[in-house]
């Protein structure tokens, strides 16, 4: 997968871009669709998103409940069906993003 990226720069540029926007203006259905809309096979979003929101998932909690927490991750671990941010809300915990300002 990073192979193909690089190979074709202009096209990953162009998705770069479009992900830092949707990010910094907290665009998660863009977001969404730049992952899951996107040429990746199964396997790959099993492997990127899925499995490493599985693995924080599990142990965010522990590191949480001693203390107030800021997580930073990956703009795409925050959509799909094991979005960090709906995870962490149905464990009840409040999920509050931070207002990114452009400049």
């Amino acid at each position: 997968m990073l192979n193909a990226m690089f190979k074709d720069g202009g096209d990953f540029r162009k998705v770069i871009t479009q992900m830092n926007d949707a990010y910094t203006t907290q665009n998660l259905s863009v977001l969404y669709q730049l992952m899951y809309e996107a040429d990746y096979i199964d396997q790959e979003i099993k492997a990127l998103p899925d499995n490493r929101n599985s693995n924080w998932i599990q142990q965010l909690p522990g590191i949480m409940q001693k203390n107030p927490a800021f997580v930073t991750v990956g703009a795409l671990h925050l959509t799909g069906n094991s979005a960090l941010i709906a995870e962490l809300r149905k464990l009840g915990f409040t999920v509050t993003p931070v207002i990114m300002s452009k400049g």
